[in-house]
C-alpha cells in the first residue's frame, strides 16, 4: 500500500505563473538585466574576475573538457611522467559549463565570466518570481519589487559573481529549485531536473533531496521527483573515495574548524544584515535578525490566505543546506572556515526572498505603524547595501582580488615565461605557483612546492621534501626550467634554496622570482 501510494498520480496543485502579469515580468527582467550586465561589467579585463587556486582547477578542468581531454587538472608533481591528474575532488558541473563555452571559441577566463553573468541573471529573474508567489493572489508585484531589491543590493551577491568559482552557478539552479518548489505541491520533471543538476554543481546540492522528498511527502505527492538525483548521486558517489583521498590532508583543520564554528557562522549573518562597518555594528546585526524574526511570526502566525506552506517549503530547504553543509565541509573542504559568506548565500537568498513575501503579507496582514517599520528598515538596509556595493566595485576595478592582481598579471617572471623571445615555450616547466603561470603565461608547469598555507590545492610537498638531486636530474633529462615566482602572496614559498642545493645555473633573475635550469 505505501508504494501504491507513493506511485499514483494525484492531482497537482499549481499556482499560475507570476510572470503572467506584465509588472512582475517586467521587475524579474529588469533584476536579471542588472544583475547579468552588472557581473559582466564588474569582471570586465584588465583582472577584475576573482581568480585563486580553486579557480585554476575549475578553468582548467574545464579547458582540457572543451579539448576532448577528460576532466583533467594541470597540477601534477614534479616528477611525474604526466603534467596533469584526473580532477575528482570537486563536482564537474561548473567545468562542464566552462568547457561550453571554451567549446564556442572564448578563452577559459572569458567563458567563465559569461557562466557568471547568466548565473546573476537567472538567479535574480527567479528570485523575484518566487517572491512573487508567496504572498499569494495579492502583492506579488510588491514582492518581486522589494525581493529585487534586497538582492542587488547587497554586497555579498555580488562578491560572489565576480569570482571564479562554482557558488553562482549552484545559486541559479537553486534559485530555479525555490521557484519550482513554491509553485506547485506537486512535482514535475522540471523539478526533477533541477533536483538532480544541484550535486552536481556542489556537494551540498546533496541536502536538497531529502528536503524536497519531505515536501513531496507533506504535499501527499509522488517521490519520483526525486529519483533522477538519487540516481545522479549514486552516480556521482563512486567518485567519492577518490575525492576524500585527495582531501586527506586537509583532515587536521576539522578541529580547528569546529571550535571556530559558531563565531564564525555569527560574524557571517552580522556582517549579512548590517553590511556597512559601524559602531555598534553586532548590537545593530542582532537587532535586524530580530525584527526579521518578529516580520515572520507576525505574517505566518495566522494563515487566511492559505499561503504558509511555500514558507515551509523554502524553511525546510533551508535546514536541509544547513544540515549537509557542516559535514560536506568538514569531510571534503576542511580547510574552508566559515566565516566565508559564499557557503551561506542560498541560505540567504531564500531569507531575502522570504522577507520580501512576508513584508508583502504584512501590508495586508499587520497595522499601519508595523507596515511602516518593516518598510523603513527595509529603505535602510537596501540604502546601505548599495553604499556597501559601491565600495565594493569600486576597491575590485582598482585592485583585483587574489590572483588576477596586477601584481600577478604583470609580474616580471611571469611576463618573461610569456614573451615569445624568452625561449621558454622550448622547455618544459617546473614552479612553485602552477596557477599564476597557467593564469597569466597560458602554459602548463609541474608543482614543486605547493603553497604552505594554500587549503585546497595544496599537494603536501613541501621545499624540505624535494630531493636537489632527483631535480636537477631530471631537470636535464626533460630539458626543463625551474621557475620561481617570489610575487608576496601569504605562505608561497621560494623555491631559489632548492635550486642553489641541488646546483641549478641561474637564466633570469627578476625582482619578483627567477629561472633556474640544470647545469
Amino acid at each position: 500500500m505505501f508504494a501504491l501510494r507513493l506511485y499514483l498520480p494525484v492531482m497537482d496543485v499549481r499556482a499560475p505563473s507570476p510572470f503572467r502579469d506584465p509588472r512582475t515580468r517586467a521587475v524579474a527582467a529588469v533584476a536579471a538585466l542588472v544583475a547579468g550586465f552588472g557581473t559582466w561589467w564588474l569582471t570586465a579585463p584588465p583582472g577584475a574576475l576573482g581568480l585563486q587556486p580553486d579557480s585554476f582547477a575549475y578553468l582548467s578542468g574545464g579547458w582540457f573538457l572543451a579539448h576532448g581531454e577528460g576532466l583533467r587538472v594541470p597540477l601534477q608533481s614534479w616528477a611525474s611522467a604526466d603534467t596533469t591528474r584526473l580532477w575528482v575532488w570537486e563536482p564537474p558541473g561548473f567545468s562542464a559549463a566552462i568547457a561550453g563555452g571554451v567549446r564556442t571559441g572564448l578563452s577559459a577566463i572569458d567563458a567563465t565570466r559569461v557562466v557568471q553573468a547568466l548565473s546573476a541573471a537567472v538567479t535574480a529573474f527567479f528570485a523575484a518570481g518566487t517572491a512573487a508567489l508567496l504572498p499569494g493572489a495579492v502583492g506579488g508585484t510588491a514582492a518581486a519589487v522589494l525581493a529585487s531589491l534586497l538582492l542587488l543590493c547587497s554586497p555579498f551577491f555580488w562578491e560572489l559573481h565576480i569570482q571564479a568559482l562554482s557558488e553562482p552557478l549552484f545559486l541559479a539552479f537553486f534559485a530555479l529549485w525555490a521557484y519550482r518548489s513554491v509553485r506547485t505541491r506537486d512535482g514535475d520533471w522540471r523539478l526533477a531536473t533541477v533536483l538532480a543538476a544541484l550535486p552536481v554543481v556542489r556537494w551540498i546540492g546533496l541536502g536538497i533531496i531529502p528536503a524536497t522528498a519531505w515536501n513531496a511527502w507533506r504535499g501527499r505527492t509522488t517521490l519520483r521527483v526525486v529519483l533522477p538525483a538519487v540516481f545522479v548521486v549514486v552516480l556521482w558517489l563512486l567518485f567519492l573515495p577518490a575525492a576524500l583521498a585527495g582531501r586527506a590532508q586537509h583532515l587536521h583543520w576539522i578541529g580547528e574548524n569546529l571550535a571556530h564554528m559558531p563565531r564564525d557562522l555569527a560574524i557571517t549573518l552580522i556582517h549579512v544584515a548590517v553590511p556597512v562597518r559601524i559602531p555598534a555594528r553586532s548590537f545593530f546585526g542582532v537587532v535586524a535578525w530580530l525584527l526579521v524574526a518578529l516580520l515572520w511570526w507576525r505574517v505566518l502566525r495566522v494563515d487566511p490566505d492559505g499561503t504558509r506552506w511555500r514558507f515551509t517549503r523554502l524553511a525546510i530547504g533551508a535546514a536541509g543546506l544547513a544540515l549537509i553543509l557542516i559535514p560536506t565541509a568538514l569531510l571534503l573542504d576542511a580547510s574552508v572556515r566559515f566565516d566565508e559568506q559564499r557557503h551561506v548565500v542560498p541560505g540567504l537568498l531564500l531569507a531575502m526572498v522570504g522577507i520580501a513575501g512576508a513584508i508583502a503579507l504584512a501590508w495586508q496582514r499587520t497595522g499601519e505603524w508595523m507596515r511602516r517599520t518593516f518598510i523603513a528598515c527595509a529603505v535602510v538596509w537596501s540604502g546601505a547595501g548599495m553604499y556597501a556595493t559601491a565600495e565594493l566595485a569600486r576597491d575590485v576595478r582598482r585592485a583585483p582580488l587574489f590572483l588576477a592582481g596586477p601584481q600577478w598579471r604583470d609580474a616580471e617572471v611571469v611576463r618573461w615565461v610569456r614573451a615569445p623571445g624568452s625561449g621558454s615555450s622550448a622547455h618544459s616547466l617546473y614552479t612553485n605557483q602552477p596557477w599564476a603561470l597557467w593564469f597569466h603565461a597560458h602554459r602548463v608547469a609541474r608543482i614543486v612546492c605547493a603553497d604552505a598555507v594554500d587549503r585546497t590545492l595544496h599537494t603536501g610537498c613541501p621545499v624540505e621534501s624535494v630531493d636537489p638531486v632527483a631535480l636537477r636530474e631530471t631537470l636535464a633529462r626533460r630539458d626543463g626550467y625551474l621557475v620561481d615566482v617570489t610575487v608576496p602572496w601569504p605562505g608561497v614559498l621560494s623555491v631559489e634554496p632548492l635550486a642553489q642545493r641541488a646546483g641549478l645555473v641561474l637564466v633570469a633573475r627578476f625582482p619578483d622570482g627567477s629561472v633556474w635550469r640544470a647545469p
